[in-house]
């Protein structure tokens, strides 16, 4: 994938953030200095969304849109990816905004991108991280692996990119949590080339994201989506 530096778009989700939200986008103009960020703010409290408003409303590379009514990460996903593959984007990046992902990896993703179609960021599952998320996790990647013959280190990192060439066929269903295991599977079943990317393991909130209970909801889903055409 060659082209301009603007051929790629950062997508952040966001839902609740307040400040730190605004840390980590300052911090991607600050790795990426040309490219466009596209934020989705999905739902917050207006307090959180005030924060965007004033940081980056006159800011010529950040777009900000909004839903609403909190919808879930996924459909903040795919607003962002629609935004992004609808203003001229080749790829998109898709980074959290709650400081758990670092952007300083993001041009080894751009990078990455230049030869694979999809780039998978991946964690170490160790102690670091919460017990359930890891075992859950590591369910999740055994599951997987037999149902769609795809090698994967790590399911439920939402660090990620891909080509707009490639979007229709990852086309995901999942709203809330599950997208990122979602796409792992349509990559399997859809036989696109991929490259996994090393990240930090950073875990600022342990109570913070995928519950026992969405984690179930994600293994239950697994054969589901192993049935769908």
């Amino acid at each position: 994938m060659g082209g301009k530096n603007s051929k790629i778009v950062v997508m952040v989700p966001v839902y609740n953030e307040g400040k730190r939200a605004v840390l980590t986008i300052d911090e991607i103009l600050s790795v990426l200095k040309t490219e466009k960020i596209v934020v989705v703010d999905d739902g917050s409290d207006k307090k959180s969304y005030s924060f965007l408003e004033k940081g980056f409303k006159n800011n010529k590379r950040v777009i900000l849109l909004r839903h609403i009514i909190n919808l879930g990460k996924g459909a903040a996903m795919k607003t962002g990816a629609e935004w992004a593959f609808g203003n001229g984007a080749k790829g998109v990046i898709f980074i959290d905004s709650d400081g758990q992902h670092s952007p300083k990896y993001l041009p080894g993703f751009k990078k990455l991108l230049k030869k694979n179609r999809v780039v998978f960021g991946y964690r170490q599952l160790n102690g670091k991280m919460p017990f359930v998320r890891k075992w859950g996790n590591k369910i999740a990647l055994n599951l997987v692996g037999k149902l769609f013959g795809i090698k994967r280190r790590d399911l439920l990192c939402g660090f990620m990119a891909m080509r707009k060439s490639v979007y229709k066929k990852l086309w995901w269903e999942s709203n809330r949590y599950g997208v990122e295991t979602e796409i792992a599977t349509r990559v399997a079943k859809n036989k696109i080339s991929f490259s996994e990317l090393k990240i930090d393991t950073i875990y600022i909130d342990k109570y913070k994201g995928v519950t026992v209970i969405d984690a179930l909801k994600i293994l239950l889903n697994i054969p589901l989506w192993y049935l769908q055409k």
